[in-house]
């Protein structure tokens, strides 16, 4: 193996570092007569600018996992489930056999309509507008309808509570005059 020959030299920076000076190989030999760059053995610093410190030793594969087996598993899924349809076709899911067998022998094509749908629509005729239809305000008559709703509880307590006082009001009167 042509592992680099490691020696402790004084970096461009003037802190020592491993120099990747004493390579055996040709590329090496270039590393090596460039100005030491390098924090790591052979390797320049211009191209790996970053340290390898928070990297995990195991490397990136224990993080990700691929989903490989997944497409086969929904084929057979969907074989599986079709098999098991055709099993159990004719067969309702779940009760009694027999009602299901009946309504089978029984039940036929239709070749008619169903429930025919019956379009019953009569054409109105032409004809003057009234003084009342044009004097009509929607949207004044759907505020109002929206109030009398709002205020119906309201209204009959207070009719309630007149038509109390009115009783009692004849009931003094009655007595007054007696």
């Amino acid at each position: 193996m042509n592992f680099p020959l490691l020696r402790r030299s004084k970096c461009a920076g003037g802190t020592p570092s491993l120099c990747g000076a004493g390579h055996r190989s040709a590329s090496a030999l270039l590393i090596g007569s460039s100005p030491c760059l390098c924090t790591y053995p052979g390797i320049p610093r211009r191209r790996w600018s970053f340290s390898f410190g928070h990297f995990p030793r195991e490397g990136f594969q224990p993080f990700i996992k691929q989903p490989w087996p997944q497409p086969a598993r929904k084929v057979r899924r969907r074989k599986a489930r079709l098999a098991k349809a055709r099993r159990i076709a004719p067969r309702p899911v779940a009760g009694p056999l027999r009602p299901v067998a009946e309504e089978i022998k029984v039940a036929t094509q239709l070749t008619g309509p169903v429930m025919p749908i019956k379009n019953i629509y009569k054409r109105e005729k032409a004809r003057v507008i009234s003084e009342d239809e044009k004097n009509f305000k929607a949207f004044a008559s759907l505020r109002m309808a929206r109030a009398n709703a709002r205020l119906f509880g309201i209204r009959a307590k207070r009719a309630k509570e007149a038509a109390e006082q009115d009783m009692e009001e004849k009931d003094q009167n009655i007595t007054f005059l007696n």
